[in-house]
C-alpha cells in the first residue's frame, strides 16, 4: 500500500497556483496596455520581472515557517509597491505554508497581526472593521491549522501503519520462505532414506543444503588429519573465495553471517567433516525474482537437523555394508564364503548355458593340520590368509574365488576352457613360494560345467573326487576329472 505524500502535493498545487496568479495579473495587465494601444512602460516591465522571480524563488525552495513569514513580507511588500487587487490572492500562499508548517498559535497571531498591520498602514481602514478582519482571519486561520494538523495526525498514523504491514510482510514471507526449506527438507530426507550408497549421500547431502536455502554454492570438506579437504561441491564458486584446506582454527568460526553458513559434522564422537553453504536466496514479488537474504539461527537448526538425519543414514548405509560383507565373505581371509560362491556359480552357469565355457578347480592345502599342530593356530590362519592373496591376485577380474571351509578353497573360471589345468598349475607353483617355516603346497581338482554336470552338486562332486584322486595320489599337483 502506497502512502500519499501530501506535503509534495501542497508543494506542487502551491507553485501552480502562484504562477496563475503572477501570469493572470501580467496577461491583464498587458492586455490593458494593448488596449490602449500604449507601449508597455518600464515599471511594468520591472514589476513582470520581480513577479517572475518571486514565483521561482518560492517554487523552488520548500515551505516551512521561515519561508512563510519571507513570502509574507514579500507579498506585503509587492502589494505596497503595486496595488493590485488580484495580488490579494497570494496572502493564501504563506498562510497555508504556515498551517502545514505545523504553525502555534502564536504563528498564526503574528500573521494576522501583519495583515491588519499592512491594511491599517496602506488601506487606513478604520479600527472597527479592522478589528471585524482580523478575528476572521485569525479564527479561519486556527479552523485550518486544526483540521490540518488532524491531517498529519492520520498521515502519520497512516505511515506508522504501513511500516507495520511493511514488518509483517517480511516477517509472512521468512515464515513462507522457512516452511517451503522445512517441506523440503522432509523430502530430502525421504530420498536420504532410499539411498544406501554412502557416495550418493554424500553428495546428495551437499546438493540439498544448497537447494534448502536456493544458494548459489555448496560444499563439503572432509577431515584428513589434521587438516579438513575440499571433497564435494554443488554450484558455481566463482563469486566465493573457497578455500581447498581448512585448519581446526577456521572450523570454531562463528557458524553463520550474513553470506555463508558452515556446520561442523561429527561422526561417532569424532569430527568427520565440514559442510558450507553460500549465499542464501529469497524469491520475492510474483517469485521470479531472488534477492539475498543474511543466514540466521533458524537456518542452523534447519541445516542441524537435516545434516543429523544424513549422518544417521551414513551410519546405517555403513553398517548395511558391513552386514552385506560379512553375510558374503569369508571372516578371515575376506574372500567369498561358501554361501556367496554357490550365488556366483548359479550366475555363471547361466552364462555357461549360452556357451561360454566354465571350470571349478578345489584346492587344498596338504598338511594343514600338521600346520596347525607344530606352529599353532595362529600361523595356520596366517597361511590361509596368505593363501587366499595369492589366490585374488593370481586369477582374472571376472573369476571367482572363495572359501568352502577349513583348509579347502574354491575357483571359479569363465571362458578359461581347456586352459583351466594351466591356471591350476600357476597357482599350485605360485603357492609354493609363500615365505614359512616349511613349504606350502596344495593339491586341486577340476571339473567342467556341461561336461562333468549341469548343476552345482554335480560339477561339485567331480571336482571333489579329483581332488581326492591328487591327495590320495601324492599331493601338490592338479588334476582333471576322468584324466586319471
Amino acid at each position: 500500500m502506497e502512502v500519499v505524500d501530501l506535503e509534495k502535493i501542497y508543494m506542487s498545487l502551491s507553485s501552480i497556483y502562484r504562477f496563475l496568479i503572477i501570469f493572470s495579473m501580467i496577461g491583464i495587465h498587458f492586455y490593458t496596455f494593448r488596449q490602449a494601444e500604449q507601449p508597455i512602460s518600464q515599471q511594468a516591465m520591472i514589476m513582470y520581472g520581480v513577479l517572475i522571480l518571486y514565483g521561482i524563488f518560492f517554487g523552488l525552495f520548500r515551505g516551512n515557517k521561515l519561508m512563510s513569514y519571507l513570502e509574507l513580507i514579500v507579498i506585503l511588500g509587492i502589494l505596497y509597491q503595486y496595488d493590485q487587487n488580484m495580488f490579494y490572492f497570494l496572502f493564501l500562499l504563506p498562510f497555508t505554508s504556515l498551517i502545514s508548517s505545523k504553525a502555534s498559535k502564536i504563528d498564526i497571531g503574528v500573521f494576522t497581526f501583519l495583515f491588519i498591520f499592512f491594511l491599517w498602514y496602506s488601506k487606513e481602514v478604520e479600527i472597527y472593521t479592522l478589528a471585524i478582519i482580523g478575528f476572521g482571519v485569525f479564527i479561519a486561520l486556527s479552523i485550518f491549522n486544526s483540521k490540518f494538523s488532524q491531517i498529519n495526525f492520520l498521515q502519520s498514523k497512516i505511515y506508522e501503519l504501513k511500516k507495520e504491514l511493511d514488518k509483517k510482510d517480511v516477517k509472512i514471507g521468512k515464515r513462507d520462505n522457512e516452511l517451503q526449506i522445512i517441506s523440503q527438507m522432509f523430502l530430502h530426507i525421504k530420498n536420504l532414506n532410499e539411498t544406501i550408497e554412502e557416495k550418493e549421500l554424500i553428495e546428495q547431502m551437499v546438493v540439498s543444503a544448497r537447494a534448502f536455502f536456493n544458494a548459489p554454492y555448496a560444499c563439503l570438506h572432509l577431515k584428513k588429519e589434521d587438516e579438513f579437504l575440499l571433497e564435494k561441491e554443488d554450484g558455481e564458486s566463482g563469486k566465493f573465495d573457497i578455500p581447498e584446506i581448512l585448519t581446526l582454527r577456521e572450523v570454531q568460526e562463528v557458524p553463520y553471517n550474513d553470506k555463508r553458513i558452515q556446520y561442523v559434522i561429527h561422526y561417532e564422537g569424532e569430527l568427520w567433516g565440514i559442510i558450507s553453504v553460500y549465499g542464501k536466496r529469497t524469491s520475492v514479488g510474483d517469485g521470479k525474482q531472488m534477492i539475498f537474504f543474511p543466514f540466521e539461527e533458524d537456518d542452523y537448526e534447519i541445516l542441524s537437523v537435516y545434516i543429523h538425519n544424513a549422518m544417521s543414514q551414513i551410519k546405517h548405509a555403513k553398517l548395511l555394508k558391513t552386514m552385506n560383507y560379512l553375510a558374503n565373505n569369508d571372516f578371515l581371509t575376506g574372500i567369498a564364503n561358501r554361501r556367496h560362491f554357490g550365488e556366483k556359480f548359479q550366475y555363471l552357469s547361466k552364462m555357461a548355458n549360452r556357451g561360454q565355457s566354465l571350470s571349478l578347480l578345489l584346492l587344498d592345502i596338504d598338511h594343514f593340520k600338521k600346520i596347525n599342530d607344530t606352529w599353532g593356530h595362529d600361523a595356520g590362519d596366517q597361511v590361509l590368509k596368505q593363501v587366499s592373496e595369492v589366490l585374488k591376485y593370481t586369477i582374472r577380474e571376472v573369476d571367482v574365488v572363495g572359501r568352502l571351509g577349513g583348509e579347502e578353497f574354491a575357483i571359479l573360471l569363465p571362458g578359461a576352457g581347456e586352459h583351466a589345468g594351466m591356471v591350476a598349475e600357476r597357482i599350485r607353483k605360485r603357492i609354493s613360494s609363500i615365505p614359512f617355516h616349511q613349504t606350502i603346497t596344495i593339491s586341486i581338482g577340476i571339473s567342467h560345467y556341461g561336461e562333468h554336470g549341469t548343476t552345482w552338486e554335480d560339477v561339485f562332486k567331480k571336482a571333489d573326487e579329483a581332488l581326492y584322486y591328487a591327495k590320495t595320489h601324492g599331493r601338490n599337483r592338479s588334476v582333471v576329472y576322468g584324466d586319471y
